[in-house]
Order: structure tokens, then sequence, then C-alpha cells
């Protein structure tokens, strides 16, 4: 048990309401099977600092593509904790279904990277550190759209009545553990598969 090294598994998340309410829902799980975890919120940019400087022993919540800044030190468990569709927030008008993003200036919380995936140009895209902040810039014309997760746009859309998701991504969040903690990887995998979100994603 993680006991046994001296001390509990110190995983890292983000703040906002949705991934503080299954983060602790995925460390209660952890805990109850008994593994001793701590959760750190903090900004993803910083989450992955601190794993990458080991002050992390794994995050919850973060997509595959995570792995191009992480896999010297960690490694993705399968299943994922949940999937969801990756959207581009825009003004409500008459754009197609798939929008053409060429040229077009985007924003998206830094440290979220399927975003990367979406485009072409990167120089076209403005990261912010709070959610909160893009469907204020896109109302000021600041940018054209935004990405984010259906989630955590759904706890957004109503006070944003003008504007609307268009969905342009299949994501998925995983656990993912510093290479160190390999023997725990298969029962933690066991542990996820078992989960019950149901409650959260309504």
């Amino acid at each position: 048990m993680a006991q046994d090294r001296g001390h509990c598994l110190r995983f890292g998340a983000i703040g906002e309401k949705f991934h503080r309410q299954l983060s602790i829902k995925v460390a209660s799980s952890l805990t109850k099977s008994g593994l001793c975890v701590e959760i750190l919120y903090a900004p993803h940019k910083r989450l992955t600092a601190l794993l990458l400087n080991k002050e992390l022993d794994g995050e919850f919540l973060r997509n595959p593509s995570y792995g191009k800044q992480v896999k010297s030190v960690a490694f993705m468990i399968s299943p994922p904790i949940m999937t969801a569709k990756g959207v581009l927030v825009v003004e409500d008008s008459p754009y197609r279904k798939q929008i053409d993003r060429v040229g077009r200036v985007m924003g998206y919380v830094r440290g979220t990277n399927w975003v990367m995936d979406q485009v072409s140009d990167p120089t076209r895209l403005v990261a912010v550190s709070q959610l909160s902040q893009l469907p204020e810039m896109l109302r000021k014309g600041r940018i054209d759209g935004f990405f984010i997760n259906e989630v955590s746009w759904q706890d957004l859309a109503p006070r944003y009545p003008t504007l609307r998701a268009i969905e342009v991504s299949d994501l998925s969040a995983h656990i993912w553990l510093r290479h160190e903690y390999a023997d725990l990887g298969e029962r933690i995998s066991n542990i996820v598969k078992q989960l019950d979100l149901k409650a959260l994603s309504q």
C-alpha cells in the first residue's frame, strides 16, 4: 500500500468546480481501496512543472496527449475516468457546423493539450489561466472563439445564451502516475473501472 512507502500519494488536479468534484470522487474511491491519497489543486502549467520535478506522484483528469510533456516521468492509466467532447464555443451566428478556423484567433486554458491538435498555426492561439476569462474575451471581440470540454461548458453556458458550442473532438480524461509507482497501475486501473460517475455527469 502507499502507506508502506512512507507517504500518501499526492495527485494534482485543476480547481474548476467539476474537476474538483470528480477528483474528490476518484480520490475517495482510491482511499476506500486502501491507497492514501492527497489532492493539490493548481493551474495546468503549475501541475505539469510539479509532476516533472517529481513533487507530485500523479495527476487526475489529463488526456492522452499529455504524454508529449510528461512521458519521461509518468504513464497513463486506462480506462479513462471519463470521456467527453471537446467543443469550440463561438458567437451564436450562422457559422458552418465545422467552423473555418484558419486565420482566426482562438482562446484556451493554458495546459489544455488537446487544443494543439485543432489548429494549424499555434500563434493564433491565446492562452489564459482561468476558464472564466474566455467567454468575456469572446464577447469583447478579443478572440473569435475558444476551446473547452463539454462538461465545463455546460457549467458556463446558462450565463452566455448568445454563445454556442460546436463539437470538434472526442476527449478522454485519465489518471497519470509516476513510473516509480508502476506496480500500482493495475490496481488503480481496476478501481477506475468500478467508478460510478453518472451523478456527476448529469
